[in-house]
């Protein structure tokens, strides 16, 4: 074996993942070369002072500022292939029928004034603004009308928490019927049942600990028909923050996309029917009524204010 394709398995060697072959081959050859036997122990001796660093860390916005730097780059190396690059109209007669078809999945969206390039997994930003990748379109689980409308006040708050009432109107009779309303922060779940008249609110006031400053409740509503809707409240508590937005939320939950947003928008979000499972969000200095329009729009979901809320309904 020769020196130079010796040290290209030094490393997995240190760290014992190379098969037995490699292995007996990689020992045999340090034992009769000098200048090799150096290397790995020089390698080993890099490998121990690692392991006695302590760990360090990174930033909140640690990755945020790398994301923003490599777009910036991204964005300069764009502008100066741009100036020399064929036309739109060569680029779009260059195209084969696989390109003309990917092409199409393609998709632009425009937030706080900035352009945003999005597509295929991986397609890189072109400025900066909101990203939010387009969820696959799936098969409404309610629609809004048959959605209870619910609404969400503030009462005093205490050493203990946040004093809310909410109010629930189902918009049919629930004969025989149940609302009930739960949360992690919740010590027990909040019932009312019976006879549940079309557009009479059923009121709970309930206690929340403030936290991390944002509550998520969920509401079901259900009657003896079988008849059921599951709805989820995101609550901020606390002051408004009024800072325009600036957070990188990656393949998470509608619902933990939201909890950033939330205190931003000042009043509560409620989602009708189940969340998408994944969202991913890119703002940069956005408002956070735009972001929340990114997010309805890219989760297919539509986006209306009602009772003092924001209300997300699928399509």
């Amino acid at each position: 074996m020769q020196c130079d394709r010796a040290e290209e398995f030094f490393s997995d060697y240190l760290e014992r993942t190379l098969d037995r072959p490699m292995t007996v081959a990689i020992e045999s050859h340090l034992a009769g070369c000098v200048n090799c036997r150096d290397g790995v122990e020089a390698l080993q001796s890099t490998f121990l002072a690692l392991d006695s660093l302590p760990e360090v860390e990174p930033p909140a916005d640690g990755a945020w500022r790398v994301m923003t730097a490599i777009r910036q780059q991204r964005a300069e190396q764009y502008e100066a292939e741009r100036q020399k690059a064929p036309t739109f109209l060569d680029w779009l007669r260059s195209l084969n029928p696989m390109s003309v078809a990917m092409g199409a999945s393609l998709a632009t969206l425009v937030i706080g004034g900035s352009l945003v390039a999005t597509g295929l997994p991986g397609h890189e930003q072109l400025g900066v603004g909101v990203f939010a990748p387009k969820a696959p379109k799936t098969a409404a689980t309610s629609v809004a009308s048959a959605m209870p409308a619910i609404q969400v006040s503030y009462g005093a708050a205490s050493a203990a928490g946040q004093e809310l009432e909410i109010r629930v109107a189902p918009t049919s009779d629930l004969p025989n019927g149940e609302v009930r309303v739960t949360g992690d922060a919740l010590p027990v779940a909040h019932v009312a049942s019976g006879s549940l008249a079309a557009n009479v609110p059923v009121v709970f006031r309930v206690q929340v600990p403030f936290g991390s400053g944002v509550q998520v409740l969920r509401v079901t509503s259900h009657s003896s028909s079988g008849k059921r809707s599951d709805q989820t409240v995101v609550v901020p508590l606390g002051a408004r923050v009024n800072e325009p937005l600036t957070l990188v939320a990656t393949d998470q939950p509608l619902v933990d996309a939201l909890r950033k947003v939330a205190p931003h928008l000042g009043r509560p979000v409620v989602v009708d029917g189940t969340p998408p499972l994944a969202v991913t969000l890119q703002a940069a200095e956005a408002t956070a009524p735009k972001v929340l329009e990114g997010l309805a729009e890219r989760s297919h979901l539509v986006l209306r204010e009602e009772n003092n809320v924001y209300r997300l309904t699928p399509q």
